[in-house]
């Protein structure tokens, strides 16, 4: 079973039999699991986990409750978004085209993993994000981290090919820049971990 624990931190591997992993896209003061080169080769198996590339990115990176511990509600982005696959790829991620953010609202489609051999079925739990000028408001299908969240509000910028985004809720975060292409309907954030780069694909309904 693939586990997610928060976007602004990078999707983690570890394969024991079957997949286990942990995130970031976009995001959480989570205690993160190590990434293992060796998972990547040629992992196999299938499961369905959290967001990771852009979506985990964006989404998860704060662990600090709201007053009294509770759980702060950042957006009220609807939580029920469509799973997505993860795609393989085996060549380099292109480059981020850049392009004009368009407002409207996406879901998360795909998740390519570049430099990485064909492994097995994977599905990710759905993301939704709201687009609106500099907000990006963002909703997971499922916590991305012990403290229960699954909402996330950023302010969000582009110059050249370079998204930056900066959490504001549930706590505010430094910023993190990722590249980016804008064509359309669709918005694909690249996401870098060491050698391998995740391109999340999300397409404007």
């Amino acid at each position: 079973m693939l586990e997610s624990v928060g976007v602004g931190r990078r999707l983690l591997l570890e394969y024991s039999g079957s997949l286990t992993r942990s995130l970031s896209a976009f995001s959480l003061a989570l205690s993160l699991l190590g990434c293992n080169e060796g998972d990547r080769d040629g992992a196999s198996g299938s499961g369905v986990g959290g967001s990771s590339g852009a979506a985990g990115a964006a989404a998860g990176r704060s662990g600090a409750g709201g007053s009294g511990g509770g759980i702060v509600e950042c957006n009220l982005v609807p939580t029920d978004a469509p799973a997505y696959p993860v795609l393989y790829d085996a060549g380099p991620a292109p480059a981020g085209k850049g392009g004009t953010l368009v407002d409207g609202t996406y879901l998360a489609t795909s998740e390519t993993w570049y430099e990485t051999p064909p492994g097995g079925d994977i599905t990710l739990d759905g993301v939704r994000i709201v687009l609106s000028g500099s907000l990006w408001q963002e909703a997971a299908g499922r916590p991305f981290d012990v403290h229960a969240y699954r909402r996330f509000t950023h302010e969000v910028s582009t110059s050249g090919t370079a998204l930056t985004i900066t959490q504001r809720c549930p706590e505010e975060l430094e910023p993190e820049t990722f590249e980016f292409t804008a064509e359309g309907n669709t918005l694909i954030v690249y996401v870098g971990d060491g050698s391998v780069t995740f391109g999340t694909t999300f397409t404007r309904q």
